[in-house]
């Protein structure tokens, strides 16, 4: 079965650390695939690896969260 790819954006590394540590995402047919601290980087990264699901906060710095999906 192929795992789900999952992309994690939020500016805060620990909340990105606890997000990849806390949750068994293997056991849900996922695996992270990246990660990113703002807006700019969330859309690099989305085109670059095309994640199945993004994981994202609103507040982040450069674009929020809001306007990169708008995108």
């Amino acid at each position: 079965m192929k795992l789900l790819r999952v992309l994690l954006v939020d500016d805060e590394i620990m909340i990105r650390e606890g997000f990849k540590r806390l949750f068994d995402w293997q056991a849900h047919g996922c695996e992270v695939v990246g990660e990113a601290a703002d807006g700019v980087q969330a859309l690099s990264q989305m085109e670059e690896l095309k994640p199945d699901i993004v994981v994202m906060d609103i507040n982040i710095p450069l674009m929020n969260g809001l306007k990169v999906i708008s995108l």
